[in-house]
């Protein structure tokens, strides 16, 4: 029995001839861009190659053999109707149960198969102009004949279908414009470009700032431009396609159905400190297969912008290599990353796959936590080092001088320094618990500069220019983090949805005298204004450790949260017997989303 999920949770390789792991140079790369499309999905017209590319996505014919789960997507067989299921365990149950499926819609209504081809030599080719734009019409497919300077922006008709191709790989079509290459300023149909090359050396290749409709480039080249530009609303697919010397990245957000990169490779860019490709608001799926990406040192290829998680978006990235260079980065420093609940990460080389807890474990070094009561919890007073998943940040508290312009890292105390264990270009925010200097703004992004052991200056920019605090603000400000060291015990949910916690936490070689008993009990949930709201000890309370004839005894908690966005927890500890110092040598705490 074949259990079939739906795109893209079954995402898998779709080519026999996966890109070659070493790094292609031109040539290589259009030979295997032309023998991809002509051996794989070599296609006559609009119709052929939509159906080709729904079988590359996992839209295939329905089978009454297997067995389909929520979400599934299927061809009905014999006609272009689109069907999803409504059910798990979907086995044998017809298109027509109305129960078990939901017809979709029907691929024939998207498409009109252009029967005019007309010969591009000249932009006047395209069509006459109005202003700085020319109106392609519909259902012609445009036949490039030699490579085409454009001045005029090309406009994808109201409704329209559009192919674009090339009498061979090597024409371009070059706009010599500051503006855009292809607009959609309205819905369309279906936009292909196959077997072409698209250049903006001084402009932006993309805008269909209100164009919802289908965009596919095949064994296509975007090169050469200032800008990606924006691809909102519309669903795009990119098969055998290269992004290269593109300045900044290629944006796509709101309402675009589906966003599929499958062999396609993203190199030399202009390292210009962008990111290569930028995902946000309401995009369903979003699949990147079989692709390698080669970012130069101040770029970023991905940011799957938390926003993707209101919406519940899918992101699969599979068989994909990376070869990060200098400082380049495979992901934002907010992005989404390989925990996101929703994502699959899967057989790629260059990118770590799924890790899904944050780890937070104790210093090899001696500390003592003072306990001042009997039977009343201590903030474990440790030096905290961290393994954070992307939206969990570590809290510690701070103090300004504007003297200086420089931030102070503190213990509880709010009194004495520590050191901090940031470096130069690490990110920080900042909360307060009375007001900031009017510089600086709650819960924004900060560079490190000019770090030293126990104080750091902040910029906006990485490796900018300092911000000049003109006072100290009042009240207790606490320093949010992911990199350094941690003395407050204190981790933040920085995330947009509530989610569960699942804390595994232990506290061993305590020192203690015989018949001591204490307990890791205190896990306390803060509020987003940093105020205690609960004690996790109403869902399960730290073991007890008895110490008898002087042996050093453990502790351990296991426990639950459920944490809002901006809420917090903290990590105590409770001496049941008597008052004393507790020599720590070993601690750790796992933090797991359910």
């Amino acid at each position: 029995m074949t259990v079939i999920n739906s795109f893209p949770i079954n995402a898998s390789k779709i080519s026999e001839q996966p890109l070659s792991t070493g790094l292609a140079d031109g040539n290589e790369l259009l030979t295997l861009i032309q023998d991809g499309v002509n051996k794989k999905i070599a296609c006559n017209n609009f119709y052929d190659l939509y159906k080709k590319q729904a079988d590359l996505l996992g839209l295939f014919e329905y089978s009454v053999s297997s067995t389909y789960v929520i979400g599934s997507v299927v061809r009905q067989t014999g006609t272009s109707n689109i069907y999803k299921s409504l059910v798990n365990a979907n086995l044998g149950n017809a298109l027509t149960d109305t129960t078990k499926w939901q017809l979709c819609g029907d691929l024939s209504n998207l498409l009109k198969i252009p029967t005019t081809y007309k010969t591009v030599n000249t932009e006047a080719d395209f069509g006459v102009a109005s202003g700085d734009e020319i109106l392609l019409t519909s259902n012609i497919t445009y036949v490039t004949n030699t490579t085409t300077p454009v001045s005029k922006t090309l406009v994808i008709p109201a409704g329209g279908n559009v192919m674009i191709v090339s009498a061979a790989l090597t024409k371009a079509i070059v706009y010599v414009g500051t503006g855009t290459l292809w607009k959609a300023p309205s819905a369309f149909g279906i936009v292909v470009l196959r077997e072409i090359i698209c250049q903006a050396p001084n402009g932006t290749l993309f805008d269909t700032a209100l164009g919802a409709g289908q965009w596919f480039s095949v064994s296509t080249i975007y090169a050469n431009a200032v800008a990606g530009g924006t691809i909102r609303n519309a669903t795009f697919t990119a098969l055998f396609t290269q992004f290269t010397a593109i300045g900044t990245g290629i944006t796509f957000e709101n309402n675009a159905s589906q966003v599929s990169l499958s062999h396609t490779a993203s190199t030399a860019w202009r390292n210009v400190g962008t990111n290569m490709f930028t995902f946000k608001g309401n995009i369903p799926d979003v699949a990147i297969l079989d692709s390698r990406f080669v970012p130069t040192s101040l770029d970023t290829v991905y940011d799957f912008q938390p926003s993707l998680e209101t919406f519940g978006t899918n992101i699969v990235v599979n068989s994909t290599t990376g070869y990060p260079s200098g400082a380049g980065q495979v992901f934002a420093p907010t992005s989404l990353k390989q925990d996101y609940k929703k994502s699959y990460f899967a057989g790629n080389v260059g990118i770590t796959d799924s890790t899904v807890s944050s780890q937070m474990a104790f210093a090899d070094s001696v500390l003592n936590t003072d306990i001042i009561t009997i039977n009343t919890r201590a903030l474990l007073n440790a030096v905290w080092t961290t393994q954070l998943q992307e939206r969990m940040l570590l809290v510690d508290h701070c103090t300004f001088d504007n003297a200086a312009n420089t931030i102070t890292t503190r213990l509880v105390d709010n009194t004495t320094a520590y050191n901090h264990g940031l470096v130069n270009g690490n990110q920080v925010k900042f909360k307060t618990g009375g007001t900031l200097p009017p510089e600086i703004l709650l819960d924004t992004i900060y560079y490190v500069i000019s770090a030293t052991a126990t104080t750091f200056q902040i910029s906006l920019t990485l490796g900018g220019s300092l911000i000049d605090f003109t006072t100290n603000g009042t009240g207790t400000h606490y320093l949010l983090h992911k990199e350094g060291v941690n003395r407050a015990s204190w981790i933040l949910y920085d995330g947009i949805t509530t989610e569960k916690i699942n804390i595994n936490g232990s506290v061993s070689g305590l020192g203690l005298v015989a018949g001591d008993k204490v307990f890791f009990a205190s896990v306390v949930k803060l509020d987003s204004s940093l105020a205690i709201t609960t004690e996790l000890d109403l869902f399960g309370k730290g073991s007890n450790a008895t110490v008898d004839n002087l042996i050093a005894g453990s502790s351990s908690v296991i426990t639950i949260a459920q944490l809002a966005p901006q809420e917090s927890l903290r990590f105590f500890i409770t001496n049941k017997t008597d008052n004393a110092d507790l020599n720590i040598n070993d601690a750790s705490i796992t933090l797991l989303k359910i």
